[in-house]
């Protein structure tokens, strides 16, 4: 019953006035923030709390800075995460592994770009 009442009651009012209702009356209240949006927070935003980064997946996007500053750090995020077996070549030709031993075990499936199972 106090869920349809409330429902009924926020119903003609935005999130704004609803909070500033609801606080008028002694009740803590706030808005809730979509957290895949919290790049888009102005406080946050203002504070530099992220960077842009570029992915190759995903494209450009933000991420979260570290929550303390130096001043000799302008950027702390150079570089996107690996995408799978993205490093394969380098790390295996590291070991000693030539290209054709290398080609070997992407053929026989040990390593690889994607999941088993998922078409290109």
């Amino acid at each position: 019953m106090i869920d349809e009442r409330l429902a009924s009651w926020a119903a003609s009012l935005d999130a704004t006035e609803t909070v500033d209702a609801l606080i008028t009356r002694g009740i803590p209240a706030g808005r809730l923030w979509d957290a895949r949006r919290c790049a888009d927070h102005p406080q946050l935003a203002v504070r530099g709390f992220f960077e842009p980064l570029d992915h190759p997946v995903v494209g450009r996007h933000s991420v979260m800075r570290p929550p303390f500053r130096y001043a000799s750090v302008d950027r702390w995020t150079r570089s996107a995460g690996p995408t799978l077996g993205q490093h394969n070549h380098e790390i295996l030709a590291e070991l000693g592994l030539d290209d054709t031993a290398i080609a070997e075990l992407a053929e026989l499936g040990v390593i690889g770009t994607r999941p088993h199972g998922v078409d290109a």
